[in-house]
């Protein structure tokens, strides 16, 4: 997904998925920047167990299918 669309999933708290695993919700996105000041997009994940927080690039997290009623983007 693109930043603005996990910005979308995080307003209204919707499950994802990150290298096969279920969280939550998105709880941030926002920006990073390299040793080269390249900006590059990050999201952090809120796992579903409450104990772990895990930050990722967009690209490679999903919206959890069937989503318990709650509304796509």
């Amino acid at each position: 997904m693109t930043l603005k669309e996990a910005d979308e999933a995080a307003q209204k708290l919707l499950p994802v998925v990150h290298s096969d695993i279920e969280y939550a919700r998105i709880s941030r996105t926002g920006y990073r920047y390299d040793e080269r000041g390249r900006r590059f997009g990050f999201v952090e994940l809120y796992h579903k167990s409450g104990n772990c927080i895990t930050y990722a690039d967009p690209a490679f997290v999903t919206l959890k299918e069937g989503n318990h009623g709650k509304k796509a983007l």
